[in-house]
């Protein structure tokens, strides 16, 4: 051959099948993941008339895009059944017993997950059954619970968590069947059932999180079967997670009305009326926050109010007041101050109407309005340092309905617009 047809044989193999796009993908990638089975067997003649051997096995058998994910994964990701029993084909033909075990079906990208994982995410259960009968070919039951029920991502989720997340229910049955040909009772109750992530959450959890219903009553089934009722309610509704937070805060930080009913009902089965207060009312995570605080600091006014009516079940009025109006987080800050910090002008107002209701005059000016943090500020300096002008503004139109005029001089940081309109002797920097 000829030095520059040599030369430009090798400039074709490289821009044409090696070169890799700005996700490391090359065509090959690329027409797999677009599940193109005639783009791929093209690509794949041509890749015999310019590649080796090796070549063909490392670059596009082998080859990895920038998360770590080789055709094969890829196709597992589009759910391309067709296209991926063309690559297994290939990969019998090019790779030994030992790389198709531990390149194709036990590789994990770069968020830890194999191609099973993959398959669990995706909820493609066509693509499940397929893989869950090459493991039966190439791996030990040994390596299938390890790599397939066991095995976590690196956010320490397993396939059942994944499943569980993205509210693949379907899948979950997938998972539970081949749980129950391969584990033993007690890996099913503490690996599927009671296993948590990385954040401490286990799969009841994770779906609480997720506002996934039928997830929840499919996982509170298998509970039954497999659980005590003193596990169910250590494990399902007393657990907390890696933020001190169980169930009921996991809820409240979703904001999902439905849920909270649910467990609600749940709660009232299991739980004793000791339980109920003090689990879902008066615990606090690991910021010192409890339930009422979190809807405060998201703005959930809906799910504020389903808390304070089912409050009003389970609590004393002196529970509710110190509770939900005057309980402070490990910052020193009660639900008023976390609004205006968080610019929740509608909270603020919320807030303003409850408090009016059952606390005393001094309580709604000492706690509310004029009360401070660990750092000696009250909700007007804190509004004021976080610049919230409306915030500082709803505060003002609030304490003209219960201050006099000589404490809004004194105590009263003004708005913008205030400080615009009021005649100097009013004007002032703040409080103290």
């Amino acid at each position: 051959m000829l030095a520059k047809e040599r030369i430009r044989v090798e400039e074709l193999k490289n821009e044409m099948l090696l070169r890799t796009d700005y996700e490391g993908r090359n065509v090959w990638h690329i027409a797999a993941f677009g599940g193109e089975v005639d783009v791929m067997q093209k690509i794949w003649e041509l890749a015999k008339e310019s590649l080796t051997t090796k070549e063909i096995k490392n670059e596009m058998l082998l080859r990895t895009d920038g998360k770590g994910r080789n055709a094969l994964q890829l196709t597992v990701l589009s759910g391309k059944l067709n296209v991926m029993e063309r690559l297994w084909e290939l990969a019998k033909e090019r790779l030994t017993a030992e790389e198709i075990k531990n390149e194709m079906l036990l590789i994990t990208d770069c968020e830890g997950r194999n191609a099973w994982h993959i398959a669990a995410l995706r909820g493609k259960l066509d693509v499940m059954q397929r893989l869950k009968e090459l493991a039966k070919e190439r791996l030990t039951t040994q390596e299938i619970k390890k790599e397939m029920l066991l095995r976590t991502d690196c956010e320490e989720s397993n396939a059942w968590h994944i499943a569980a997340y993205w509210g693949k229910l379907d899948v979950m049955q997938k998972i539970w069947e081949l749980a129950k040909e391969r584990l033993t009772t007690e890996e099913i109750k503490n690996e599927i059932l009671l296993r948590t992530d990385g954040k401490g959450w286990n799969a009841w959890q994770i779906a609480v999180f997720g506002g996934e219903l039928e997830v929840m009553q499919k996982i509170s089934e298998l509970a039954k079967e497999r659980l005590t009722t003193e596990e169910i309610k250590n494990e399902l509704l007393l657990r907390t997670d890696a933020e001190g937070r169980n169930f009921w805060f996991i809820a409240t930080l979703r904001g999902k009305l439905d849920v909270m009913q649910r467990l609600w009902d749940l709660a009232k089965e299991i739980l004793t009326i000791e339980e109920i207060k003090n689990e879902m009312f008066l615990r606090s995570d690991g910021e010192g926050k409890n339930a009422w605080h979190i809807a405060a600091l998201r703005g959930k006014l809906d799910v504020m109010q389903r808390l304070w009516d089912l409050a009003k079940q389970s609590l004393t009025i002196k529970e509710i007041k110190n509770e939900f109006l005057l309980r402070t987080d490990g910052e020193g800050r009660n639900a008023w101050h976390i609004a205006a910090f968080e610019g929740q002008v509608e909270v603020m107002q919320r807030l303003w109407e409850l408090a009016k209701e059952i606390l005393a005059i001094e309580d709604l000016k000492n706690e509310i309005l004029f009360g401070t943090d660990r750092e000696g500020n009250d909700a007007w300096k804190i509004a004021e340092l976080r610049g919230k002008q409306d915030v500082m503004q709803k505060m003002w139109d609030l304490a003209k309905e219960r201050l006099t005029t000589e404490e809004i001089k004194k105590k009263c940081y003004y708005p913008q617009t205030v400080r615009e309109e009021t005649p100097g002797t009013l004007q002032n920097s703040g409080a103290n």
